[in-house]
């Protein structure tokens, strides 16, 4: 962003972390000390980079890594193309445990890992995460604990979080390959202070009125810019006033906020702000869908221009999100005075997201409405893509926060459930879950129930294949192809290519190689037009 405090007594503590034998640097501090700030200091100086900013959503394992290597592909484009490919491998038997996947993501770190090692870089790459304290996975810290124990000395990982994360930071700090940065290091100097409120917000208030506003924000970057913002436009007899009764302990942020930010603006802008803060990211059409304002860009925009704990996400100013402090005290106040109002919000905004496609964004806030009607109908819709990509973390939360009569009236539901346990190695729930899918589909006959009875004899067949019940699987498999024409959607035609895969397993178990190659061969076919990893594999 323009306007930033200058900070050169940072780089040298940033730059030791690329002291050989250093392998991460931790930026670890309470919300609002510039850490993401002070972290990006490096983009400016050329290095190679790989940046992730995580959220909540980013806890499935497989995701986690899917971002994390195109982030360094893009970096290094002959780097991550391989661990991509392998992250979106099926297990061999249709069935993998949670260890297991684990093994398999260190596997294909192994592999990125040597990639990098035979790179000749001008400069180390650097590997960001940011935020992420939002990540409570153990499967991550582990797998992330391993990247980093064997990281070649070419990279070096840097994790800005609001708390530290349960990685082993002690062993690394005893080796010295670890470098930190906390509150205490971040903290404004009263120098860095006045130029913040004087150069930055432009209040040109005399030494004298900057030292207690120093003071009493103890250095909180996030805290003198919510004195600045309420310093604007007041006159010297106000500005002595506000001097002498502010208080920058985090315990008066929620109060303060409240009182001297929201309660200033505009009621338009007010009502804007509180509605709006139940989103992740802004975009203006989104904020008109579930404010009604049609004015909404240029409140962005006017949101941006004075500093209102709003950041952009592009050069085009179409995507933004607010300030993370900001956003919970503003739904704080939401909950508080509007409390009915939550649910219309989340089921406009699951509305609009899934008539724009974006049916993840949909469905949660769907399920935050407590909307499980349209929650369950985006699901059917959304299910199969995130068992191409291997997302089934986060499908089977989404079945989790169902009821379990939902599942009734939506009987897809059942088949996306096997999909979710199918790494599992659950047998009887998936052959539960399978039974309840086969009993609600076998007296519906509209097109949808026969693909739907297609995909249920596909996953019949390959829990066949899976109890070695070659002759039953065969059977079944014919019966999915029967119902799933090679002429049909394309999410239907990744479902054939799975059938065809299991009908091949099938014949090559009893040495029939032939058929078998055809098979393949044809699913292989399917699987390139769809440009999909995990199928052509």
């Amino acid at each position: 962003r323009s306007g930033r405090v200058p900070r050169p007594h940072l780089r040298p503590r940033l730059h030791d972390g690329l002291q050989a034998g250093r392998r991460v640097t931790l930026v670890s501090a309470p919300a609002g000390f510039g850490k993401t700030t002070a972290a990006s200091e490096w983009l400016a100086d050329g290095a190679v980079s790989a940046w992730l900013s995580l959220d909540s959503g980013d806890n499935d394992l497989i995701r986690f890594w899917r971002y994390v290597t195109t982030a360094i592909h893009q970096a290094i484009p002959p780097v991550g193309a391989a661990a991509q490919m392998l992250l979106f491998a099926p297990a061999d038997s249709g069935s993998r445990s949670d260890a297991s996947t684990s093994a398999l993501i260190e596997s294909m770190l192994t592999g990125l890992i040597n990639e990098i090692s035979a790179q000749s870089l001008a400069a180390p790459l650097l590997l960001f995460l940011d935020d992420y304290h939002t990540i409570h996975s153990q499967s991550i810290h582990d797998t992330l604990s391993f990247l980093i124990d064997h990281s070649p000395d070419q990279m070096h990982v840097i994790i800005v979080s609001r708390a530290d994360p349960p990685l082993p930071l002690a062993r690394w700090r005893v080796r010295d390959q670890l470098i930190e940065l906390r509150a205490a290091d971040l903290r404004f100097s009263t120098e860095e202070s006045a130029f913040s409120l004087n150069q930055v917000m432009r209040l040109n208030l005399p030494s004298e009125a900057v030292a207690p506003l120093d003071a009493r924000t103890e250095g909180w970057p996030a805290g003198l810019q919510l004195a600045a913002i309420s310093l604007q436009g007041r006159s010297d007899e106000e500005t002595n006033d506000f001097l002498t009764t502010f208080a920058g302990a985090n315990r008066h942020i929620h109060s303060y906020l409240t009182e001297e930010v929201l309660l200033r603006q505009p009621p338009q802008v007010a009502d804007f702000l509180l509605r709006t803060s139940i989103l992740q990211q802004l975009t203006a059409p989104l904020c008109a869908a579930i404010t009604g304002q049609t004015d909404s860009q240029k409140i962005l925009e006017m949101l941006e221009k004075n500093n209102l704990f709003i950041v952009p996400l592009d050069d085009e100013q179409r995507w933004f999100r607010y300030h993370a402090l900001f956003a919970e005290t503003l739904q704080q106040c939401l909950q508080r005075e509007q409390p009915d109002l939550l649910v219309t919000l989340h089921s406009a905004a699951a509305h609009w997201f899934a008539a724009n496609g974006q049916l993840r964004n949909a469905i949660e806030h769907a399920l935050a409405a407590g909307d499980y009607e349209h929650a369950a109908q985006i699901v059917e819709q959304a299910y199969r893509r995130l068992g191409m990509a291997g997302e089934l973390v986060t499908l089977r939360r989404w079945l989790d926060a169902l009821p379990p009569e939902i599942f009734d009236a939506h009987p897809r539901l059942h088949l996306a459930r096997v999909w979710a346990l199918g790494y599992s190695a659950q047998f009887d729930l998936l052959d539960h879950s399978l039974q309840q899918a086969e009993t609600a589909l076998a007296e519906q006959t509209d097109a949808e129930s026969v693909l739907a009875r297609g995909e249920a004899a596909a996953l019949r067949a390959v829990l066949a294949s899976m109890h070695w019940q070659t002759k039953q699987a065969l059977a079944l498999t014919e019966e999915a192809l029967r119902l799933l024409p090679a002429s049909v959607a394309q999410e239907d035609r990744w479902l054939r290519t799975v059938i065809l895969q299991a009908q091949g397993n099938e014949y090559r178990l009893n040495g029939h190689v032939e058929p078998a190659e055809r098979a393949f061969v044809e699913a292989i076919a399917i699987a390139r037009s769809l440009e999909s990893p995990f199928l052509i594999l």
